[in-house]
């Protein structure tokens, strides 16, 4: 059950225009005499915005309720694709919680949370303060792929943990995806939102992740106090050893 109150506003812009004819000679490229080929459409400028007045999504005992007056923008800032719909698009993306964050209700299975007692539920907010207002923009190339090249969270618009490369590691990763994911893992203020939320979901889940998160929390303070900052710095078998130790038993004094 999904309760939606929200206003559109925006306009699609669209243009159809000639392509380019290519000075390369060849027999690759557009066939200038096929209407089909021959012209390319621009989107650019196109933009569209919704404003939320009420947003409410139920599922079984849980609820999920959007802050009002929340509103998020697609613009497209640049889109020339030919006929056949390939090429490539660059968009941006922004949304505003207005400082507040969507809020997760759970009442006693079996029970609605829009009808359940205060003391029958429990809700937390899902996003940390500064998830709660962002921008990222994204380009699309002609088979779907999503590459995300810029972004700002909270409403100083700066960049920060939560930048191009965190959102990059989510739809697009790469090569520093794993460091960056490492980054959020590290980030105790995150993660312990996290945990909050997946307590109300799922309380063998919270358990099983919270002693995962406190082991990595660890394991990144004997890293940090014994001066580890790169996989080769712990390569000499008595440093790897002492690592292990420390690890393991907290306790160094047995390894010779």
């Amino acid at each position: 059950k999904t309760n939606l109150a929200a206003s559109l506003n925006g306009g699609v812009k669209s243009h159809l225009r000639p392509q380019a004819i290519s000075t390369d000679v060849g027999t690759a490229g557009p066939n200038v005499w096929n209407p089909l080929e021959a012209y390319e459409i621009a989107f650019s400028g196109t933009s569209l915005s919704v404003k939320m007045r009420e947003y409410a999504a139920v599922i079984g005992h849980r609820r999920i309720i959007l802050p009002a007056e929340s509103v998020f923008v697609m613009r497209v800032i640049e889109s020339v694709v030919d006929m056949g719909f390939e090429g490539k698009t660059l968009c941006e993306l922004s949304w505003d919680f207005q400082g507040l964050s969507p809020i997760l209700q759970v009442a006693t299975v079996g029970e609605s949370p829009e009808d359940a007692l205060p003391e029958s539920k429990e809700q937390v907010s899902i996003l940390i303060a500064p998830l709660r207002q962002g921008r990222f923009s994204f380009q699309v190339s002609s088979v779907g792929g999503i590459e995300v090249k810029k972004a700002a969270t909270s409403r100083d618009h700066k960049e920060g943990l939560y930048d191009w490369k965190f959102f990059n590691a989510l739809v697009s990763p790469d090569e520093s995806s794993a460091q960056r994911i490492l980054d959020v893992l590290h980030d105790q203020r995150t993660m312990n939102k996290l945990l909050q939320v997946v307590k109300l979901v799922n309380n063998e889940l919270h358990d099983i992740a919270q002693y995962s998160l406190r082991q990595v929390w660890r394991a990144k303070d004997i890293l940090d106090a014994e001066g580890v900052s790169e996989p080769g710095h712990a390569i000499p078998m008595y440093q790897m050893a002492r690592l292990i130790s420390l690890f393991l038993t907290g306790d160094a004094q047995e390894v010779a």
